[in-house]
């Protein structure tokens, strides 16, 4: 599991207002934030949140990003938990379209994980 993946036990305890992140694109370097709005067991229920330019890096690298708490983007939308087994040992993965605007079927597959709450580099322009 990665350092930012839930445990397959986390996975149920997720709540109301927890804050997720999200990565996409070219090794991974486009990074997005969303908040839980309900947990059915299945799928959480999310609501994007913008994000904040913390400081820029360098021109050809990007900016440190960080979740705006306060704010929403778009309809909500739904990330699947899948819970699977790999040699016996539970593992659970969350995944999801994340929309860029209120159209059907916007979005692009992005794996959600935890946020604790730090800095991260964003290559998105």
């Amino acid at each position: 599991m990665g350092e930012w993946s839930f445990e397959p036990k986390e996975v149920d305890r997720i709540k109301k207002g927890t804050i997720l992140r999200g990565d996409w694109g070219y090794d991974q370097t486009n990074n997005e934030f969303c908040k839980v709005v309900k947990n059915t067991g299945k799928t959480l229920v999310c609501q994007k949140l913008r994000k904040i330019k913390v400081r820029g890096v360098a021109p050809s690298y990007g900016s440190i990003v960080m979740p705006d708490k306060d704010s929403a983007e778009f309809k909500p939308f739904r990330i699947k938990i899948d819970k699977y087994d790999i040699d016996g040992q539970p593992n659970v993965s969350l995944h999801g379209k994340m929309p860029f605007s209120d159209q059907k079927g916007d979005g692009t597959k992005v794996h959600w994980g935890k946020y604790d709450g730090g800095e991260l580099i964003d290559t998105e322009r």
